[in-house]
């Protein structure tokens, strides 16, 4: 099987269709760490978007209907009220037409340049013929991204919790809630190098 992300130098050719949304990420993450000096913030640039487009594609399939909307994402009514208020959405602007062409399937960009906000659009643009009536969407789509986000970050810092915490721009208890619910061995170094 052809491989869904090809990488030259700096240049990335995705096909959007066959790659998982948590592949494209990491490689946007990967980029920073290695780029910047002292990366911060890393879940709010990486994971927001992902669950923004989620978000507007659920809104869109449902016409802007917020208890359908929540439920579908898997999320409370006043939750997904927050998260309006944070990325500015507003439901009664999106239109139930999909952003992009269905028949787009790759993606050119500098990895610099990767707007994960405009691919994970694309991706969640299929959401409708996909999901039919499943539940729990959030779960489903942006929880792989957190993890993976996560899994990345502790890696490089050698599992330096601390270390991590700060550049993913959390704090150390709220990244340790994370590792239980994501089940991420980080005592067991040998475990995760596989040393």
């Amino acid at each position: 099987m052809e491989d869904a992300i090809h990488q030259s130098d700096n240049l990335l050719i995705i096909r959007l269709q066959a790659t998982q949304l948590e592949d494209i990420v990491e490689r946007k993450l990967i980029y920073f760490l290695k780029t910047e000096s002292s990366p911060s913030y890393l879940l709010d640039q990486l994971y927001k978007p992902v669950e923004q487009a989620l978000i507007e594609a659920v809104l869109r399939w449902k016409e802007g209907n917020q208890i359908q909307t929540a439920k579908t994402l898997g999320i409370n009514r006043n939750t997904l009220r927050k998260k309006l208020q944070i990325y500015n959405i507003n439901p009664v602007n999106l239109s139930a037409k999909p952003l992009f062409r269905v028949g787009r399937e790759l993606f050119l960009t500098q990895i610099e340049s990767l707007d994960l906000l405009e691919v994970s659009r694309f991706k969640f643009c299929f959401i409708k013929k996909e999901q039919n009536q499943e539940n729990n969407l959030v779960q489903k789509f942006c929880a792989p991204v957190e993890k993976t986000i996560i899994f990345t970050v502790l890696r490089h810092f050698k599992y330096n919790q601390m270390k991590a915490a700060k550049s993913l721009g959390i704090n150390r208890n709220t990244l340790k809630k994370k590792l239980s619910v994501y089940n991420i061995l980080w005592k067991s170094r040998r475990i995760q190098t596989g040393a």
